[in-house]
């Protein structure tokens, strides 16, 4: 900053004093300005210039960051706006060391003098010796890659004490507080946000600077999970301060001993976008600081080739409760086996495998907490805690060969489950207190164990990876070992990652804590970010199909994932289906923890009418994870009687996430929608070469609609093309729609189910090739009428329906036209339905309310047809179970917020019927698992007028009783059209 005559001046060396003549050439300057520039034209020659084709970082002789500039990118929203960069002013780092009782801070100010140890056009590292203490700290700057808009810096600090003894590094600051201000100086920063980690807020993700005027912005982080980063604007009267640094507490030997710091980032926001991510509270960051930030972490991502063309597809097989299965035994094997026919069926490649092997393990025998390390490593867990096995030196049991044999000759790998911290008694010396996780993973030893034991195990075993769970830390850690302990875990990971780069790694327990900086030779976050058994999680949204409270529970956790903890797309977890409850109807654990009792329980469970709203909500929120839970395998009749459509649409649609991966690696929640809730509809967008896909969800059992406006908001810029609209799922034969950049679409959506859509320039899909425009194969719900937006002013008709011209619509845009057709037929049957046209007043608090329905005769030729279908000999404990035995007609009385201890009452004809309470824990009644009320009304007669009344509690909140729908109910479509309109 110079002053001249009371006028205050910003220059930067980012640029050469020749632009920077040209630029104050425009204004009336003075000589002393013009004799300074050439001052600073000689000092630029003593800097350092690192550059990609992104970037320009400016570096003094000093080993201080100055600038960043973009070398060529320009911002992509409206209006276009180059990012002139940032100036830096005080970037320094800071190290904070104990030693001998002794705090010694280590800054350039105190390493004075750094010299240049290695360079090249996009690394530089400097050398900065200490003069009062016996220390050195290097310092690199990096541009990793090509096309990176950021740049990273590292420190290793290395003692240089001839003394024997140790220290700690207690404190690590890898840039300082910096001033950061705009390199065109045509705005002041006044704008910032520090992004914290959604589950664990004592921690931050980063921290945003922004410049208003130029729509960019700057991001400073950290890559591990615990540093904590500040934003502000004190002190400074143009620009920001931000801040970011970590205590890592983490002890080194003296004489030559070294600490790499983790990499810091700082980082330009080329375009900051117009849209936020998501409504309040959801919005304090713009999409653009959201993309910046994740290219990022997806660069420093150890599995890329990996995912180059597939996505991950992993059956987690504790979610069908296989640890009740003995592989060991001749019918253990069996079972097994169709697990993994299923799993090939689908087209899924990997199976967390964890089932109990009595050949080799006892479950009497087992050390964790929850009784199941007889099917750890492929049942060998216990042998190798016990030291008398070992992959490294030992042959691997050949019943167990076998089986991954078998896998292999269907395309499935199986990953071995694995709790890394229990009592390995190789590594007694290492144990840290006394708790169940004991193995500290801290210690170097330790690590080197690890990666050669479980190389040898994947070598040996031809295994396909790992799931690993029951925590990385030792109980009661501090936060020092916390920290050592992560910092082992990543070793053992990154090392892994290297040598077997295909590998699927499933990460559990408290892996969803620590944010997208953990997650970087794995291969996503924790699926829900916690236990999957229906009592941890509850009911945040009721429904009586178990798959639709678990899919609308996985998209609530991935959009924290996505806002909250700016994780990138190839690291949110999918969860597809639901686990079957661990506990029996009778409040048995069977072969679960320590009890003594061990039997098949809940092996049927398989949500038939309720999956595709899961699997969708899932590929929608997570489609590069395709993790799947509960299959129909181990029950016999699921399995054999799963209707070949329903198998076919798994199949499909895991398909449909390689072909579609381009688009699929960029999905986030749309701007305008929230997260998941009653009310309201919640979506994501995925989009590649502006064009792509919309994923809509509606958890309310009402049809709801949406307005959504095709631009930033879904992932789409300015285009002069137009696009054809089509819908995918539930009907892929309505008639398309046709679009234009920042039109305003409106889409309704059926109660509780998905709405997918493709936006793409491309023909429509139902014109034939004849000389006139007739749509044809179009469909839609029987009794409805369908209008759709056409730029072609000749639509001659739908499905050989001529269409009847109205005549122009001011109100329309002058190159849209709108069709509108009505489909045939009476007593229209759609999903969710109302039993009645009968709609509960707005204000209704309570009491009764009543109506008249009447059974559409084609709504019991579909249950009819279901059970000829899908037989399976149903069981009295089946009934239990909501979304089992979906031939019965389910009147469901749905309330936003049931409490299994209302007092409701049903009359049906004036004769009293008993409502039934649904847990989503099948028989046992847990109110944390309460779905609310239903009646099976499969015995009232069809196509016959009845009353109804229902009588509720006085206190209900306005809009908490959302009205009575029918249950296992599918919507019935038609091709035949009985009018047609343009306007």
């Amino acid at each position: 900053f110079i002053n001249i005559d009371s006028l205050e001046y910003t220059v930067s060396c980012a640029r050469s004093a020749r632009e920077y003549q040209e630029l104050f050439s425009k204004n009336t300057m003075n000589s002393q300005l013009r004799v300074f520039l050439v001052f600073v034209e000689f000092t630029v020659a003593s800097t350092v210039t690192l550059q990609n084709s992104q970037l320009t970082a400016t570096i003094s002789d000093s080993g201080t960051l100055l600038a960043l500039t973009p070398t060529s990118f320009i911002s992509m929203t409206e209006p276009v706006q180059r990012n002139s960069g940032v100036i830096m002013t005080g970037e320094a780092f800071e190290v904070g060391v104990t030693s001998s009782g002794e705090n010694l801070v280590l800054s350039p100010e105190s390493c004075p003098g750094a010299q240049i140890s290695g360079a090249s056009n996009t690394t530089v590292t400097f050398l900065h010796k200490c003069t009062s203490a016996p220390w050195s700290v290097q310092s690199q700057f990096s541009l990793r890659t090509a096309n990176v808009t950021y740049v990273s810096k590292t420190l290793t600090v290395v003692s240089t004490a001839a003394v024997v003894g140790t220290a700690t590094v207690v404190n690590v600051s890898i840039f300082g507080s910096v001033r950061l201000t705009s390199a065109g100086n045509t705005s002041t920063m006044t704008d910032h946000v520090t992004q914290l980690n959604t589950f664990d807020t004592q921690y931050a993700v980063a921290a945003f600077g922004r410049f208003p005027d130029e729509n960019s912005g700057v991001y400073v982080s950290i890559t591990n999970p615990f540093f904590t980063a500040s934003t502000s604007t004190a002190g400074s009267s143009n620009g920001v301060l931000l801040a970011a640094s970590y205590a890592p507490n983490f002890n080194v030997s003296l004489n030559g001993s070294v600490y790499t710091a983790d990499a810091g980032i700082l980082g330009l926001v080329p375009s900051l976008g117009q849209c936020k991510l998501g409504p309040a509270p959801n919005d304090l960051l713009y999409t653009g600081e959201r993309l910046s930030f994740v290219n990022c972490v997806e660069d420093f991502l150890l599995d890329s080739p990996a995912r180059a063309s597939s996505t991950v597809k992993v059956n987690v097989a504790w979610d069908e409760n296989d640890f009740q299965i003995d592989a060991g035994t001749a019918a253990g094997q069996i079972e097994y086996k169709r697990i993994i026919d299923r799993n090939a069926d689908f087209g899924v490649t990997h199976i967390v495998y964890e089932p109990r092997n009595s050949l080799h393990a006892s479950r009497f025998n087992s050390t964790d907490g929850w009784g199941w390390e007889a099917g750890l490593w492929f049942g060998m867990g216990e042998v190798l805690r016990e030291d008398v096995w070992n992959p490294v030196t030992d042959a691997v049991p050949a019943d167990i060969l076998a089986m991954l044999a078998y896998a292999k000759t269907k395309g499935v790998k199986l990953l071995a489950y694995v709790y890394p911290c229990l009592h390995f008694m190789a590594l007694e010396e290492y144990f840290s207190g006394s708790g169940i996780n004991a193995l500290d993973l801290s210690y170097p030893a330790v690590q080197d164990w690890m990666i050669a034991t479980m190389s040898a195990f994947m070598q040996k075993t031809g295994s396909g990876g790992w799931a690993w769970d029951h925590d990385i830390f030792t109980q009661g850690a501090s936060p020092s070992q916390v920290y050592a302990q992560w910092r082992g875990w990543m070793r053992i990971l990154s090392a892994l990652r290297m040598r077997f780069p295909d590998m699927v790694m499933d990460h559990r327990q408290t892996a969803h804590r620590w944010g997208p900086w953990y997650q970087l030779a794995g291969s996503y976050v924790e699926p829900i970010a916690g236990d999957e058994n229906p009592e941890t999680y509850g009911v945040p949204i009721p429904s009586l199909h178990t798959d639709h409270v678990a899919a609308d529970n996985t998209r609530i956790i991935n959009y924290r994932y996505a806002i909250g903890q700016l994780q990138p797309p190839a690291r949110i977890p999918g969860f597809i289906f639901h686990q079957t409850e661990r506990t029996a109807d009778n409040g048995t654990d069977p072969c679960f923890s320590s009890s003594a009792l061990c039997y098949d329980s809940n092996t049927r469970d398989f949500d038939l009418l309720g999956y595709t709203y899961s699997l969708l909500s899932s590929i929608g929120t997570a489609g590069q994870n395709n993790v799947l839970t509960m299959i129909p395998a181990r029950d016999m009749e699921e399995y054999r009687l799963l209707p070949s459509r329903d198998l076919a649409f798994v199949q499909q649609w895991l398909k449909w996430t390689d072909v579609n991966l381009a688009y699929l690696r960029n999905t986030r929640p749309i701007s305008t929608l929230g997260m998941p809730a009653l009310g309201s509809v919640d979506g994501t967008c995925a989009m590649s070469a502006n064009e792509g896909y919309i994923f809509l969800f509606n958890p309310n059992m009402v049809q709801m609609s949406v307005n959504l406006t095709l631009d930033e908001s879904v992932g789409l810029g300015p285009t002069a093309d137009v696009w054809n609209i089509l819908e995918i799922f539930p009907n892929k034969n309505a008639p398309g729609s046709v679009h234009k950049y920042a039109d305003i679409i409106e889409l309704t959506l059926e109660g509780s189910n998905a709405l997918v859509i493709s936006i793409f320039r491309k023909a429509p899909r139902h014109v034939l090739n004849t000389g006139a425009n007739w749509l044809t194969n179009v469909e839609g719900p029987v009794g409805s009428t369908l209008s759709f937006a056409t730029l072609d002013s000749n639509v001659h008709g739908v499905n050989g329906v001529k269409c009847i011209e109205l005549g122009a619509d001011a109100l329309l845009n002058a190159s849209h036209r709108r069709a509108s057709v009505t489909f045939g037929g009476e007593s229209p049957v759609r999903h969710a339905m109302r039993i009645s046209d009968t709609v509960v007043p707005p204000g209704f608090t309570g009491g009764e309310w009543s109506t008249q329905f009447t059974i559409p005769s084609a709504l019991s030729a579909q249950l009819q047809a279901r059970a000829q279908a899908y037989p399976v000999p149903w069981t009295a404990n089946d009934h239990k179970a909501t979304w089992l035995v979906p031939s019965r007609l389910l009147l469901n009385v749905f309330l936003t917020h049931p409490d299994d201890k209302m007092d409701i009452q049903l009359t049906i004809d004036g004769t009293t019927r008993a409502l039934t309470p649904a847990y989503n824990s099948r028989g046992l009644v847990r109110p944390r698992c309460f779905l609310g009320w239903y009646f099976d009304a499969s015995n009232v007669t069809a196509g016959v007028q009845h009353s109804l009344t229902l009588t509720l509690p006085e206190n209900l909140a306005k809009g908490d009783f959302q009205g009575a729908f029918w249950g296992n109910v599918e919507t019935i479509y038609t091709s035949e059209v009985t009018a047609c309109t343009v306007v």
